[in-house]
């Protein structure tokens, strides 16, 4: 049995729902390295469809403007991970420091 396009595509997108609904509650409870992993996967299979899908322009426009909304996440989950490492680094030498100073 041939699937038709469309209900592959239908299949793509509902995995990518559910993959960016797991990235949400993800980011919810802070694992965000995690998350941007599955934000930058749902958000793959997002634009994957918004090139092969033949959908109205409404539906186009819905889907584009959604991916914009993760990427802006995605984003600013690089920022929050990078600065969560920086400050994580510090407290470690910080502590290494008051041990060298213990001393």
């Amino acid at each position: 049995s041939t699937v038709s396009n469309s209900e592959e595509n239908f299949e793509n997108l509902q995995k990518a729902v559910q993959i960016l609904a797991r990235a949400k509650t993800l980011d919810d409870n802070k694992h965000y390295a995690d998350a941007l992993k599955l934000y930058r996967e749902g958000v793959d299979i997002l634009l994957e469809e918004l090139i092969v899908r033949q959908g109205t322009d409404q539906s186009r426009t819905y889907l584009r403007d959604k991916c914009n909304d993760f990427m802006n996440r995605i984003d600013q989950l690089k920022l929050i991970i990078q600065i969560e490492n920086a400050s994580a680094a510090n407290k470690e030498n910080n502590e290494t420091n008051q041990e060298t100073t213990a001393n």
